[in-house]
């Protein structure tokens, strides 16, 4: 009996997943003011009932979407380079972010109307605010390393620093691949020591 059971959840959990990747979609071609819950069924392949069963409303499915933006961008970050000269790991985060805007446009995207929508939302916003908090603090423990190794310049404060290549990364979410690379540079040649 505990068998059945167990598998009914993983069911469920695996239907969610489906939910959510259909749902993150739609946001990212539409917004969420495209976001309706028959075509996130029908990309589902459920009605719109079963759908309720798994997700009883949109505001519960929007912290499912943002639940699985937030492990997808955990993963991404567990899998980080974490030693290394601190100019080296301050290019890494930096290419990280490009690639993922490359290979995957629709989860940044959808990263982004999360963010808007935090602003308005508490649920979203105590769900989406850590992993900016995390991305800012990794680019301050890299600022605040590569200062005392000597690899960016004297005197630059860390959280500042931290905040304009996070400011300046996500302003060029929509730019092209080569506009990206330049700005990298840029912010390299900024902040390390000349």
């Amino acid at each position: 009996m505990k068998q059945a059971i167990k598998q009914h959840y993983e069911a469920g959990d695996d239907r969610r997943r489906q939910i959510a990747s259909a749902a993150r979609k739609l946001i990212a071609e539409k917004g969420f003011e495209g976001l309706r819950t028959r075509e996130i069924a029908d990309a589902v392949g459920i009605n719109v009932a079963t759908m309720h069963y798994h997700v009883p409303n949109k505001e519960a499915l929007i912290v499912l979407i943002a639940e699985s933006l937030g492990e997808e961008l955990e993963a991404d970050r567990a899998a980080m380079r974490r030693d290394g000269p601190p100019l080296e790991l301050f290019e890494a985060e930096l290419e990280n972010y490009g690639q993922r805007l490359q290979k995957r446009p629709e989860t940044m995207k959808v990263f982004s109307e999360l963010m808007q929508r935090a602003g308005r939302d508490e649920t979203i916003r105590r769900i989406m605010t850590p992993f900016a908090d995390q991305w800012h603090n990794r680019f301050t423990e890299i600022f605040e390393q590569g200062i005392k190794t000597g690899d960016f310049r004297p005197g630059l404060d860390p959280v500042a620093a931290a905040s304009i290549a996070m400011g300046a990364a996500i302003h060029h979410r929509h730019k092209p691949k080569q506009e990206f690379a330049a700005l990298k540079s840029e912010l390299v040649n900024a902040f390390r020591k000349h």
